[in-house]
Order: structure tokens, then sequence, then C-alpha cells
């Protein structure tokens, strides 16, 4: 997993999805909680190469009234 303040490595599991064909691939890592942690295209025709990453994470309060519970 990349390093993304706010989230310990050794806590998540990360999942990662790959999409493969033959001018491109399409790489992306999921963390259960947090979302997409990395995204990167690479063209292996024409230049176009694209790499993200999450920097930071700040988790949600944990308010029962934001998430619509039942009263």
């Amino acid at each position: 997993m990349p390093s993304v303040l706010g989230v310990t490595s050794e806590e998540q599991q990360v999942f990662q999805l790959e999409y493969r064909t033959l001018p491109d691939d399409t790489t992306m890592e999921l963390v259960s909680g947090v979302g997409l942690v990395s995204y990167q295209y690479h063209h292996h025709g024409t230049v176009a190469d694209t790499e993200l990453q999450l920097a930071e994470f700040h988790p949600a309060p944990a308010n029962p009234e934001a998430r619509g519970s039942n009263r």
C-alpha cells in the first residue's frame, strides 16, 4: 500500500484491481474503510501515463444522525 497519512498499513488489507489490454493497462488499489488509494494508467503506444496516489485521509466523525439512523 502506498504511504497515506492517517492510515497505518499494518491495519489495512489492500485489494489490487488490474485491467490489461494490448494497448494499455489500468491498476487501482482499494482499502476497505478508506476507498481508492492509488490509480495508474499507462498506454503502450502514444504517450499517455497517469499515476495518482492518495496523500492523506481523514475519516468522517461517527455521527449516527449523519448516516440517517432511525429514531
